[in-house]
Formats: C-alpha cells, structure tokens, sequence
C-alpha cells in the first residue's frame, strides 16, 4: 500500500514541477516552485497514513535494526 502511495504522490510531484517548467521555461525554478508547493500536501498525506496505521506503522522495522550477514 505505501508503494502505491509513494508512486502517486511522486506522479504528483513531477507533474507540478512539470507545470511550473512550462510556465516558466526555467528547470531550477520549477523544481524550487513544485517542491514548495507540494511538499505541505505530500507530508499532511504522509502524517495522515502514519498516524491513522500507528499499529503497522510500529511494525516497520528500521535500517539499523536489519540483520546483517
């Protein structure tokens, strides 16, 4: 579920810096624009699924806790 999430909001992350390139013609600015813009949507959603899963959520281990060979 939260690769089909991540896919989603990274197709609407590249489509507004996308929108702000053909706006504007210039790639830096599009891709400050697009991730300001975005960025607040994109970590609300982000907040939302964390915490309305906090038991999965708690599941998840970390990197460092993986176990090494």
């Amino acid at each position: 579920m939260a690769f089909g999430l991540s896919t989603d909001y990274e197709v609407f992350l590249l489509s507004r810096i996308n929108g702000e390139y053909d706006y504007a013609g210039d790639n830096a600015a599009a891709v400050t624009k697009g991730l300001q813009r975005s960025a607040g949507i994109i970590t609300a959603a982000a907040l939302h699924f964390a915490s309305s899963r906090p038991r999965k959520v708690r599941q998840l281990r970390p990197l460092t806790r993986l176990p090494t060979a």
